[in-house]
C-alpha cells in the first residue's frame, strides 16, 4: 500500500471512528461512548498491526497521523457548533486515542521483521547445507551434510 492510500485509508478509519457512535449508543462522541471507543480502537489497532506487518512501519505512522487527522476533521467539517468549540482540545486528546493502534503497529513491525530475519537465517543455514548428488541424467536428489 502506497503512503497516500495508508493516509487516506488513516482519514476514512478516524472519520468512521466518529461515524459509528450514534449506531451503537445515544451519545454523539466517541470518547463518551464506551462501545464505539471500544470498536473504533479495535478497529484502529487492527489495521495498524496489518499495515505495519504488511507494508512497513513508515505506512503505519501515516495511517495512524491520517486517522488523527479523520478524528480531528471531522467534527470540524460535519459536527456541531459545540463540536468547533472544543476542536483544539479534540486535537490534542485524539493524540491519545492513538497510543494502543501505535503500540499495535510497533508489534506488526517487530514481528515482521524477526519473522523475515528468521527466514533469511533458515534459508541460508538450508543452502549452505545441502549438496547435490546428481549425476548426469538422474533425478535431482539432496542430501545434508
Amino acid at each position: 500500500m502506497t503512503i497516500a492510500l495508508a493516509f487516506i485509508f488513516g482519514i476514512i478509519l478516524g472519520a468512521g471512528n466518529w461515524a459509528i457512535v450514534p449506531l451503537v449508543s445515544d451519545r454523539i462522541e466517541p470518547f463518551d461512548s464506551e462501545p464505539a471507543f471500544y470498536i473504533g480502537q479495535c478497529v484502529l489497532c487492527l489495521s495498524a498491526l496489518a499495515l505495519a506487518w504488511r507494508s512497513g512501519f513508515l505506512s503505519c505512522l501515516t495511517l495512524l497521523f491520517g486517522a488523527w487527522a479523520g478524528l480531528n476533521l471531522y467534527p470540524l467539517l460535519l459536527g456541531t457548533p459545540e463540536h468547533r468549540a472544543w476542536f483544539l482540545l479534540g486535537m490534542f486528546t485524539s493524540v491519545l486515542l492513538l497510543i494502543y493502534p501505535l503500540v499495535c503497529g510497533i508489534m506488526g513491525w517487530l514481528v515482521r521483521r524477526l519473522l523475515t530475519r528468521y527466514k533469511l537465517h533458515y534459508l541460508q543455514t538450508r543452502a549452505a547445507g545441502v549438496q547435490s548428488t546428481k549425476a548426469p541424467g538422474e533425478r535431482q536428489t539432496h542430501r545434508l551434510g
